[in-house]
């Protein structure tokens, strides 16, 4: 059986983190919105920022950048980042820092990988809702 394309719960948090925070109303239109960037914390504080950026000319269209980052030695570390369509299939995936890893989605991929950085970003998805959605929520009504 074919793993599934992508976790419609990260596309749901992020969604509902873009609609809360920006002039978009839906995921779809924020990817393709030009420069269009959402930043939630700051550097040093108690968790890592969380980053969401439109890649309105990515090569697969409307894509979503979606990242927690930490500067080390004045280089921006990644930890993780991952890049998205608007309907939640993951493009890319990014680890730095000690034993870091780059993760493309392309054919050929095996399901078993697919599986595995599709758990990966449902989890990472409740992490946003319990921590990142409040926060963005509060920041909007600020």
């Amino acid at each position: 059986m074919a793993a599934r394309l992508g976790s419609t719960k990260f596309a749901a948090v992020i969604e509902e983190i873009v609609t809360h925070t920006t002039e978009a109303d839906s995921l779809a239109l924020f990817a393709t919105m030009p420069e269009q960037h959402v930043q939630i914390g700051e550097v040093g504080a108690a968790f890592m920022p969380l980053s969401i950026e439109s890649l309105m000319y990515h090569r697969e269209g409307g894509a979503i950048s979606v990242m927690h980052y930490y500067i080390q030695e004045g280089d921006v570390m990644m930890d993780p980042m991952a890049v998205i369509t608007p309907e939640g299939e993951p493009l890319e995936y990014q680890m730095d820092g000690f034993g870091g890893s780059y993760f493309r989605m392309e054919e050929g991929v095996r399901d078993d990988r697919k599986k595995e950085l599709n758990a990966f970003l449902d989890t990472w998805s409740r992490n946003l809702r319990h921590i990142w959605l409040p926060m963005a929520m509060e920041a909007a009504h600020a």
